[in-house]
């Protein structure tokens, strides 16, 4: 077996978060909590947060806008 060295700096933010996602390492409260803080940090910056507030509306209470 050959081993590869790699830094986790090497991956963004959003990589590391798609892979735990895609591997079901987050619960639903965690996916809240993850789109939350996208639409905050969209928000912080002045950028449209829209796609994430409709997501967690509909994944809240299962209702689209």
């Amino acid at each position: 077996m050959a081993y590869i060295d790699i830094d986790l700096t090497d991956f963004s933010d959003d990589d590391i978060r798609e892979e735990a996602i895609a591997r079901n390492l987050f619960s639903a409260e965690d996916d809240i909590a993850l789109l939350v803080t996208e639409l905050y940090q969209k928000r912080r910056l002045g950028k449209d947060y829209q796609a994430e507030l409709d997501k967690i509306i509909y994944e809240t209470i299962g209702k689209i806008v």
